[in-house]
């Protein structure tokens, strides 16, 4: 099982795309949020990548109404909430969550598109050392005219990867 781990430089320097070409098999960190978010409230569409659906007002009476007034508020506030409380929750609940795609013999590889922080490496490194049958390498993509995230830390993963990808325009 190869497992490629992808950060960047910034928002749309091809993270999703990159993990598109690479395998079939692409998850996020993410995931592991909107299945906790989806036990929550299962009437949402917490699975809708769309725009559309971010934006989407949260009802009233959703139990999860009191994090925001959006599909895209609740997941950020939900999720900085954790993260407040262990900074390695979402990595951890992904890590867990994973395993089910490590052990079917029928998927080869599995690209994760959205590390943004330092301990999501360094977790990840970790919980699949000790897999003899796993193979983990760090991708970073670094794109001239990605948009910076400030709150991520972009360059010391682009010093943690084991290849560097210069994209051009």
């Amino acid at each position: 099982m190869k497992i490629i781990i992808i950060s960047s430089n910034g928002i749309g320097a091809g993270k999703t795309t990159l993990a598109n070409q690479l395998s079939p098999t692409v998850l996020s960190l993410a995931d592991a949020l909107r299945a906790e978010l989806n036990q929550l409230d299962p009437d949402l569409p917490w699975y809708d990548r769309s725009q559309e659906a971010k934006d989407m007002l949260i009802p009233e009476d959703s139990p999860v109404a009191t994090y925001g007034l959006t599909l895209r508020d609740v997941m950020v506030t939900y999720g900085q909430h954790k993260c407040a409380l262990d900074r390695a929750y979402w990595v951890n609940r992904f890590c867990i969550m994973s395993d089910d795609y490590v052990q079917d013999w029928d998927i080869d590889c599995i690209a994760v598109d959205d590390i943004r922080k330092v301990i999501e490496v360094e977790t990840i490194r970790s919980y699949y050392s000790g897999h003899k049958d796993v193979f983990l390498t760090h991708l970073h993509i670094h794109y001239p005219y990605a948009v910076a995230e400030p709150h991520f830390e972009n360059d010391q993963l682009g010093r943690m990867a084991n290849y560097t990808i210069h994209r051009s325009k």
